[in-house]
């Protein structure tokens, strides 16, 4: 009941974005014994939006440095490659979804949250004793660190003012963003995060990740985990610089613990995270404008 009380307040604050079926379906695909750039292709092309900033980015310095042209959408699949076309095509998705919804400089700082906290995870697993190994061309992850704050961003969006005044609060007096929106609006952007996602027919582990973010031992014992590697990679990305204001934001006692990430691995575990940010940067002007 509480969802739906939810999503009927943010409604009545203003319009929804919806979400592009075709995260999914790449997901899927890539998920897939053995995907094509072809395949690919064929499926991103079906969301004119996002096919043409997938050639966009192709053909910026990142992906594209000596600035050979980049003509077809199968040119620019081929030059990102599958190993990065989910992240590249979630990060687009959520972009087009939320265009214009908030001001450009808070939207900016979420989505370089976002972002770190998606290469944050990806990197996470790798020094997991607790997790599998990720598939050779996803990071299943990703999407549950781009979207797991997007509950800030709409509410910023559709409450604008009243919600920069409860921001303000937050850090002025050092309460969790999450205490102070609860109080005021009776919800969290967690809370509110999590009921969009499951309006956009997101997996359950995407929304539980969005509501549990900040107390991943509340979690459902089935998402824990997934929680748990969002919350760290979350902590990780704020601490190394790449935070939006979520006063009070603490890691729980157990998070390493419970990834099964050695103390000793930590130091590595931010050498890695710092390299792989460094391109972050680029990636949000070409991919956020």
């Amino acid at each position: 009941m509480k969802d739906k009380t939810i999503l009927k307040k943010l409604a009545a604050s203003g319009e929804l974005p919806s979400f592009p079926a075709v995260v999914g379906k790449l997901q899927s695909l890539l998920a897939g014994s053995d995907p094509s750039i072809e395949m690919a292709s064929e499926l991103v092309i079906e969301d004119p939006g996002i096919s043409a900033r997938v050639v966009k980015l192709a053909g910026s310095s990142l992906f594209n440095p000596r600035g050979a042209p980049v003509d077809t959408l199968e040119q620019a699949v081929g030059r990102i490659g599958l190993t990065e076309l989910q992240s590249i095509v979630s990060a687009i998705a959520i972009a087009g979804a939320c265009e214009g919804i908030a001001e450009n400089v808070f939207a900016r700082r979420v989505w370089a949250h976002s972002l770190t906290t998606g290469i944050a995870a990806g990197l996470l697993v790798q020094f997991c004793g607790e997790l599998p190994d990720l598939p050779p061309r996803s990071n299943p992850y990703y999407l549950a660190g781009m979207t797991h704050d997007l509950g800030a961003l709409m509410l910023e969006g559709l409450l604008k003012d009243r919600y920069r005044v409860l921001r303000d609060r937050s850090a002025t007096t050092g309460t969790p963003i999450c205490e102070v929106e609860t109080e005021e609006l009776g919800f969290s952007h967690a809370e509110a995060g999590s009921v969009i996602l499951a309006s956009w027919e997101l997996s359950d582990s995407i929304a539980a990740v969005a509501r549990y973010h900040h107390s991943p031992e509340a979690a459902p014992e089935k998402f824990r985990t997934d929680v748990t590697l969002i919350h760290v990679a979350e902590w990780l990305a704020e601490h190394r610089g790449y935070g939006w204001g979520e006063s009070g934001a603490t890691l729980c006692d157990q998070g390493w613990e419970q990834l099964g990430i050695s103390l000793e691995s930590i130091d590595d575990l931010l050498h890695a995270f710092d390299q792989a940010a460094k391109d972050s940067e680029q990636f949000l002007n070409a991919t956020f404008g």
